[in-house]
């Protein structure tokens, strides 16, 4: 029972990070209800798999570029306010996304406003916590802010599976907007505030490029992980099964919170648990490469959602304090730049060179796991 994170503390927390983790526990559900269906809804509809990994890919380009405009205006009208704007630009990309079959000129404003809409939504969202969070428990603090989500969000997939299935991506949609529009009222029970002076001239996005390497090998592995792996599932076996395989994601990540989210407090705890993590990221990329049943499908879901936690939970400990010695809205910008790049450009590269050499999609598909497996081994570097 030692090693189980002490949920007591919760009520004890600052009152911005009980906010905070409102907010995301309310959002994640929302998001998760819908978009881990999107890049298999755009198959559905008849767009191939480098128009789909396009869609996905090229969004996150436009946020790792739009990062310094979100903190500008952070610093205009305050963080808070800021991820409320965010709401109507996040539901007209959605809404965009329902209606791209039948108005396929929509494809590229979606890809704008998504983009949009998870740069404004990050960068405020990262400042917010950086500035709320403890500087002795970060570990723990960044366990229950992955960890507290994904309880809420384990029933997201499925709820997601099910709407879908019997009623369809309209209602999908309608049900997410009212969740993502409640999910911003938990962070306005305090007061807002701005970031401060806020200059293009102070950005150095070469700060620090160990970690910026790392970053985007984290891009890297997230993408694989909540695109293609969930691509993989759905081709394969359906939209029920990538809702089962979603929500059994979550479960791994409240898994790895539960039972050692705290050993990310330390900088050694955190390099024992990172360089541990990418051995078995790399090993769990390899079984997802050779799986061929349903039942290995759902128990490498669960089992990455443990792993894959483990990186996250310790390398974003490690960012916050980075954050808190060089400045928390120059950081995140920072570390934004290159996680979304990591997240965008290499499997984007990757896909077109297969899709040019003529790889079917499966082969593709599976190309991006081995990929992931390779670049997970560079964390073992991590320090």
């Amino acid at each position: 029972m030692h090693n189980f994170y002490r949920l007591h503390k919760i009520p004890h927390l600052k009152r911005e990070l009980k906010e905070i983790y409102s907010n995301q526990i309310i959002e994640t559900f929302g998001l998760f209800l819908i978009c881990i269906f999107i890049p298999a809804y755009l198959l559905e509809i008849g767009y191939s798999l480098a128009e789909t990994a396009a869609f996905v890919l090229v969004q996150s380009i436009v946020s790792a570029f739009l990062c310094t405009l979100s903190a500008r205006i952070d610093a205009r009208i305050g963080v808070k306010h800021t991820i409320l704007l965010r709401a109507p630009i996040l539901i007209s990309y959605l809404a965009m996304v329902m209606n791209i079959e039948g108005l396929p000129g929509l494809y590229w404003p979606a890809v704008l406003l998504g983009g949009m809409s998870a740069s404004l939504y990050w960068v405020s969202f990262n400042i917010e916590y950086v500035n709320a969070s403890d500087r002795v428990r970060k570990g723990e603090e960044t366990g229950l802010l992955y960890g507290l989500p994904y309880m809420a969000a384990v029933m997201g997939p499925l709820a997601g599976a099910a709407v879908l299935t019997l009623m369809g991506f309209h209602w999908l949609f309608a049900v997410s907007v009212g969740i993502i529009f409640l999910s911003v009222v938990p962070l306005f029970l305090s007061s807002d505030y701005r970031i401060g002076l806020f200059r293009l001239k102070n950005i150095n996005l070469s700060m620090d490029m160990r970690r910026a390497l790392y970053y985007f090998v984290l891009g890297i592995v997230s993408t694989a992980d909540f695109v293609f792996w969930s691509l993989h599932v759905f081709i394969n076996y359906g939209f029920i099964s990538l809702g089962i395989a979603a929500s059994l994601m979550g479960m791994g990540m409240i898994i790895f919170t539960l039972l050692v989210g705290h050993a990310s407090n330390t900088m050694r705890g955190r390099r024992r648990v990172t360089r541990i993590g990418a051995f078995l990221c790399a090993g769990l990329w390899v079984m997802r490469f050779l799986a061929d049943s349903e039942l290995e499908f759902m128990v490498l879901s669960l089992i990455g959602g443990f792993i894959i936690t483990s990186l996250s939970i310790s390398i974003y400990a490690d960012f916050v304090e980075f954050a808190k010695k060089k400045g928390a809205p120059n950081s995140v910008v920072f570390r934004h730049f290159w996680l979304y790049l990591g997240q965008g450009i290499p499997i984007l590269v990757l896909i077109l060179i297969a899709a040019a050499l003529d790889f079917g999609t499966a082969e593709i598909i599976r190309s991006t796991f081995i990929l992931a497996a390779l670049v997970s081994l560079v964390l073992v570097s991590f320090r």
